[in-house]
């Protein structure tokens, strides 16, 4: 393992779907993308050229948002493209109140010969604990989300309902809420 390239790879299984999970991240002291993108080339290459999906994440400090007006990024996500990684998180990940970077990432690949009966679904979640968004990646099962899907994906406001969600209210014991400054204690 190269000094400049920290990366965990690990073997799952679920039922009988099979997964490489990994996490990667550039050496602190290591600043030329173009010498992370070298060591790296050659773990995905492997990684790519299995037959197994493999998710990657990391903080790689890799502004996507640059990959029009920076040799080094375009170079890197065409190398990324070059071993079937597709970038899956391409909303900004570190939002300031004078930039948004795409440096947290998210890379898939299907593998060879893998089935294609999965959805893929990602993005990031608004949180303000950290000065990074959290990222995610669902897989679904296609058939079984297409089954889900006959239901709408909208609130239905109708009285019925309406009515519903106000007696499930009335059922919820508020007391500890509303006598309680300690949110410890509220929230188990």
């Amino acid at each position: 393992m190269s000094p400049c390239v920290l990366c965990n790879l690990c073997k799952i299984q679920h039922g009988t779907k099979k997964y490489v999970i990994g996490s990667i991240y550039p050496h602190p002291n290591q600043h030329s993308i173009t010498n992370f993108c070298q060591h790296l080339d050659s773990i995905l290459g492997k990684v790519s050229k299995s037959k197994t999906p493999c998710i990657i994440a990391g903080d790689l400090n890799i502004d996507f948002s640059r990959y029009n007006s920076h040799q080094e990024t375009t170079d890197f996500v065409d190398n990324l493209l070059i071993n079937n990684f597709v970038p899956m998180i391409i909303m900004p990940t570190r939002i300031t109140t004078r930039s948004a970077t795409i440096t947290d990432h998210i890379l898939y690949c299907e593998g060879h010969n893998c089935n294609k009966n999965h959805k893929l679904i990602s993005g990031n979640l608004w949180s303000d604990l950290t000065d990074h968004l959290p990222n995610y990646l669902l897989i679904f099962n296609s058939a079984l989300h297409n089954r889900a899907s006959d239901r709408p994906l909208a609130r239905l406001y109708s009285e019925q309902n309406i009515l519903l969600f106000k007696s499930k209210l009335k059922l919820v014991d508020w007391n500890p809420v509303f006598n309680s400054n300690n949110v410890s204690i509220i929230m188990p």
